[in-house]
């Protein structure tokens, strides 16, 4: 399991959580319960080729924290937070390219 981002509180209930992928790609969120992490809940699949993930703030000024996540080849994409959970990705030219 690879840690990617402490993102905020994406579950809306005061606490911030964690997002997590595993060798198969999983990508999941770990919920803070106040004491640690609780539960975990599978969130997406096919993140086996993202090389950096942080959570951000609120680029998109809603109140809620949102997610950037850069792949393997360079491409970036911002993940706005919901009212559980994160949004549709949206692509985001940083100028950046792989390594």
């Amino acid at each position: 399991m690879r840690l990617l981002a402490g993102v905020g509180d994406l579950t809306a209930d005061g606490r911030p959580d964690v997002l997590a992928v595993d060798k198969d790609g999983k990508l999941w969120l770990y919920e803070g319960d106040g004491d640690g992490l609780g539960d975990r809940h599978q969130v997406s699949t096919g993140w086996g080729i993202v090389q950096t993930m942080t959570g951000v703030g609120d680029l998109t000024g809603d109140g809620l924290p949102d997610l950037m996540a850069v792949w393997n080849d360079g491409t970036a994409h911002l993940y706005p937070g919901k009212d559980r959970g994160l949004g549709a990705r949206n692509a985001v030219n940083l100028g950046w390219s792989p390594s």
